[in-house]
């Protein structure tokens, strides 16, 4: 299945965290007058954080909040630890709020120019930080130094760089404005590499009675999960995991030829990653298609422009990936081979990585008997191989997945072992654009398990055997 992408269809993120209409604030404002609209939680990717001075003395949020601020404390500990609250992930000029242990809110008094207390129970304005990274823009990681804006352009000082009280009264960043943040990247608690390449997942086949309403078909896509409103992406990952399956395919880039919404994460990675963190927080398994066939010219040069920025803000959440749809069909053996390599210097060393060919192509190479020589080049790049077949018959498939896994099984005829055979498109073509059901889908994915052959298939990602 061939795909096209145009426009961007933009996801709601994460929960939301804005103070209840009518709140009133300790201080007598209303939170549902001061408060930002939408307010979600970005320490999904900070743990719980620490602020140390250009002295070297902690924030401290005495008692663990309900009182003043100071910077005097040589160690972090709990009254010195703070949890985030952002809109998106930490970057130069994000607006955040920060929480104590015992859930009491950092505010600039007056909204900045005088005392910084850590009393209030709801944010609002004054509670409302700008964080800036004093090396200039980019995302703020432990170890970066910043510097806290309040609502009215003031900023957070430790008085003396350290060792008495923080304000809130500074017109400028100099030394004694500049923290440097302390934590750790927190993750989503990845499975085990065994699960990762156990594929039980379809591509497509599911229906929702809403799905109508997104795309000229009922049947569900997942290649443009991240197209769907939260609410039917929702839907499908609780189908998804009712189903029994594992994994959930989708790109960043898609529509398919105007079945479905178009979209383009490519310039939104924050998104991204939220759409990623949603289906590691449901327990499944995210696999990434990351080369979209639309991409001009079809050059390693304009990959590199295209994917760079954006495997930088996500692939830390990335653990199975695929260089791109049917690749042979649009891009040269030499680009190919490139992209890959290039791709698995980029990831993640754990991610697994692979690709994806039309029927009958074997390797990303376009001479006789070159097929062996590929593969063995792809040693330590990629592994496996996402195979795709249409023949809409069980031996048919069976036949050829085997000839994947006896050579990578036994080495025959000089092919490499060690690479994995996943049965990965048989299906979708049928259900999406021809009305079969979801049971023959079902009916492939299980006669592909049965494939004989030294090694087993590892996995079906269009339909099979439900528990």
């Amino acid at each position: 299945m061939r795909r096209k992408a145009v426009l961007l269809f933009s996801p709601i993120l994460l929960s939301l965290f804005t103070g209840c209409g009518g709140t009133i604030l300790s201080d007598g404002r209303s939170a549902s007058e001061e408060a930002p609209a939408i307010r979600t939680v970005a320490s999904i990717e900070l743990a719980d954080i620490g602020l140390r001075s250009s002295g070297g003395r902690f924030l401290v949020a005495e008692g663990g909040g309900d009182g003043a601020v100071n910077a005097n404390r040589a160690a972090q500990g709990a009254w010195e630890t703070f949890v985030v609250e952002a809109d998106g992930p930490l970057e130069d000029g994000r607006e955040i709020h920060l929480r104590t242990q015992t859930g009491r809110y950092l505010v600039a008094e007056g909204g900045g120019g005088g005392e910084l207390n850590a009393d209030r129970k709801t944010p609002g304005a004054w509670e409302t930080f700008k964080l800036h990274r004093v090396a200039g823009a980019g995302r703020i990681l432990p170890g970066d130094g910043v510097a806290l804006e309040t609502s009215n352009g003031h900023f957070v000082v430790a008085e003396g760089g350290g060792g008495s009280s923080a304000r809130a009264d500074r017109d400028r960043i100099g030394p004694w404005e500049t923290w440097t943040l302390t934590g750790s990247l927190r993750r989503p608690s990845f499975p085990p590499r065994d699960a990762l390449r156990t594929f039980r997942c379809d591509i497509a086949g599911m229906r929702l009675a809403d799905i109508t309403a997104y795309g000229s078909t009922d049947v569900v896509f997942t290649d443009i999960y991240p197209a769907y409103p939260p609410a039917i992406r929702r839907k499908i990952r609780e189908q998804t995991r009712a189903h029994g399956y594992t994994h959930l395919v989708f790109s960043p880039k898609g529509g398919y030829r105007g079945l479905y919404p178009d979209y383009n994460f490519f310039d939104r990675p924050d998104d991204f990653r939220a759409i990623l963190r949603e289906v590691w927080d449901d327990g499944l398994i995210p696999v990434v298609f990351l080369i979209p066939d639309d991409i001009a010219p079809v050059t390693m040069d304009e990959i590199k422009r295209k994917l760079t920025p954006f495997l930088d803000k996500t692939k830390d959440l990335i653990r199975v990936a695929a260089t791109g749809w049917e690749i042979n069909g649009w891009m040269s053996a030499d680009v190919m081979t490139q992209s890959a390599i290039w791709l698995r210097s980029q990831l993640e060393s754990e991610t697994l990585l692979y690709i994806h060919f039309t029927p009958e192509h074997a390797a990303g190479c376009d001479t006789d008997g070159c097929e062996s020589t590929w593969w063995r080049s792809m040693t330590g790049v990629l592994n496996g191989i996402f195979y795709q077949d249409d023949r809409r018959d069980e031996a048919a498939l069976q036949d050829r997945l085997s000839d994947f896994t006896l050579r990578f099984g036994s080495g025959f005829h000089g092919w490499p072992t060690g690479f994995d055979t996943v049965a990965f498109e048989y299906s979708a073509y049928w259900e999406v654009n021809h009305g079969y059901p979801e049971s023959f889908g079902q009916a492939l994915g299980a006669a592909a398990l049965k494939t004989p052959g030294p090694v087993p298939v590892r996995g079906f990602c269009d339909g099979g055997p439900r528990p």
